[in-house]
């Protein structure tokens, strides 16, 4: 008990309680100044501060040292445990003074019964506004309320959901810390990233809007089509369509924070992209009428190129000939289009061993030539144009005419190779008939 109170603090009448037990002594008890009659519950001379809502065994919690604090007080005992940081809330965060108009004073206490505690939102404000139902504790934890449970918290339930790479995004990465959870925005996918083609597609009807190209499983590979492709100023056509995007679309520069994928051009030109083989052979070809002049889009070596239009008009069998049997690859495997020969000397072996070699006029002798077309034309090497009676020294008359050119112009070899002798031939009758003829015979014929 404590020593501090005066004696008749306590022991006077209106404390006594049972005033009958004592007058049964007599007379001879004063009750203004006896001693007896007094309760031995703290009530009994105290007020319920809590006004009934708790226990009346006040020592259950208090001490006759002060009714403050309630050392005896264990707030585990209740049916609400303070864990985390309620244990550092103050008592009357959650325990609010309410006056008691029922005592002349209008005292005040503090409520302890009847507080709804079985939701978060019995005390706290719902910032969500019941978007996630009310189980706050499938998220967060008393420790803290930014502290998530981020293994039970279902960010489909958000206003937006998570899809492809971004369920593996570590939440800080959106979330900084320090700013606000809610209000951010995510209508764009630039955003959160940086636009990494610096505005090339911005002219396009989607505004550049990446999910055009990519998607949220990844930014490789492109969801673009070549049927998309063919929407733009290129569409694909030929070979073109089968070639690796990053064949043409390649990154320029090594600077990460401006190295972008170039996908604008300044001209769609084949030389833009393709290096001129033939340079400076065919300049002016390719200057008037591009490379298509000659190829196509399916191949390189499908050629559509009209030759009659060249100095060699292409006759005959030599429509039939392979290109690269004439222009073959030389320096630097460049192939040869402007210095090959026109001549058929020039080109094929001279099957007759120099027979028919003509001097220039007033030429040396060894710039003679055959002039093939003499005889030759392009579609077979049969001597269309030879006629033995303008053409030749012996012209042929009567039963001649009938004779096989075999029959006088024999295979002969040298040391050169085999060939039919055709000049310097013996034009003397002996030469090809057998035996003298005599008067005597002609007239016995």
């Amino acid at each position: 008990m404590s020593r501090q109170v005066a004696c008749r603090t306590c022991h006077q009448t209106g404390h006594i309680a049972d005033t009958t037990k004592v007058s049964l002594l007599g007379d001879k008890v004063d009750l203004g100044r006896t001693f007896l009659g007094l309760g031995q519950a703290c009530l009994s001379c105290h007020t319920d501060e809590h006004r009934g809502q708790l226990a009346l065994t006040c020592r259950d919690c208090h001490t006759m040292a002060a009714w403050r604090p309630a050392p005896a007080f264990n707030h585990d005992k209740t049916k609400f445990r303070l864990t985390g940081a309620h244990n550092t809330a103050p008592c009357a965060k959650c325990h609010q003074t309410v006056v008691d108009h029922r005592t002349p004073e209008d005292s005040a206490f503090l409520r302890f019964a009847g507080l709804r505690f079985s939701l978060c939102t019995d005390c706290h404000k719902d910032v969500h506004v019941g978007r996630f139902g009310g189980a706050c504790e499938k998220c967060h934890s008393t420790t803290n309320w930014r502290t998530t449970d981020k293994a039970n918290f279902d960010h489909n339930k958000t206003r937006y959901p998570l899809a492809g790479l971004h369920t593996k995004v570590a939440c800080e990465k959106c979330h900084k810390p320090g700013q606000p959870v809610r209000g951010g925005k995510f209508e764009h996918c630039t955003d959160c990233h940086a636009d990494y083609h610096k505005g090339q597609f911005a002219k396009r009807a989607s505004k550049g809007a990446c999910e055009e190209c990519h998607s949220v499983d990844g930014f490789t590979p492109g969801r673009f089509t070549l049927a998309q492709h063919d929407s733009t100023d290129y569409p694909l056509r030929g070979a073109h369509s089968a070639v690796a995007c990053n064949a043409c679309h390649k990154r320029n520069g090594n600077d990460t924070k401006a190295a972008t994928i170039r996908f604008t051009f300044k001209s769609t030109k084949c030389l833009a992209c393709h290096a001129d083989p033939h340079k400076p052979q065919l300049k002016k070809l390719i200057a008037a009428s591009g490379c298509e002049f000659c190829h196509v889009e399916s191949s390189w070596d499908k050629v559509n190129f009209n030759h009659d239009k060249t100095e060699y008009p292409l006759l005959g069998r030599h429509r039939d000939v392979a290109c690269r049997s004439c222009h073959k690859a030389v320096k630097e495997n460049k192939i040869d289009f402007r210095t090959l020969p026109k001549t058929c000397a020039e080109c094929h072996q001279d099957p007759h061993h120099g027979q028919f070699l003509v001097a220039a006029a007033g030429g040396r002798k060894d710039s003679a030539k055959t002039n093939c077309e003499r005889c030759h034309v392009p579609k077979s090497w049969i001597a269309e144009r030879f006629n033995h009676n303008t053409d030749a020294t012996y012209k042929l008359e009567g039963a001649h005419l009938r004779v096989p050119c075999g029959g006088c112009h024999k295979p002969v070899s040298s040391e050169t190779g085999n060939y039919v002798i055709y000049k310097p031939l013996d034009s003397a009758c002996k030469r090809c008939h057998a035996g003298a003829v005599t008067n005597e015979g002609l007239k016995k014929g």
